[in-house]
């Protein structure tokens, strides 16, 4: 918000968007998506908001899917003989003697 912006009371407030996403995100996970008990958890919240808690769950969701963590595997270099420079095996087992 710029400095020599007015607050009306249509200008949301910095920080509302990100409290309202965390109501509405909690109520939903602890109600398992029972929309009606979601707009009676979420303070101030009316039937007209139901379409854009809608919004916020599946923008979240989508979120939650795109940055789940991948598993990183990294592959073992294969151990080289002393010998002869091959892998697979070790130099007491080394037929290249």
């Amino acid at each position: 918000m710029h400095a020599n912006q007015p607050i009306t009371h249509t200008t949301p407030h910095p920080f509302a968007l990100s409290e309202e996403v965390r109501d509405v995100m909690a109520a939903y996970e602890e109600h398992n998506g029972d929309m009606r008990t979601v707009i009676d958890r979420v303070m101030l919240a009316t039937d007209d908001d139901e379409p854009r808690f809608h919004d916020i769950i599946n923008k979240a969701n989508k979120w939650e899917e795109t940055t789940e963590p991948t598993k990183i595997t990294t592959k073992k270099k294969p151990k080289i003989c002393g010998l002869c420079g091959k892998p697979g095996h070790n130099k007491r087992t080394c037929n290249f003697k």
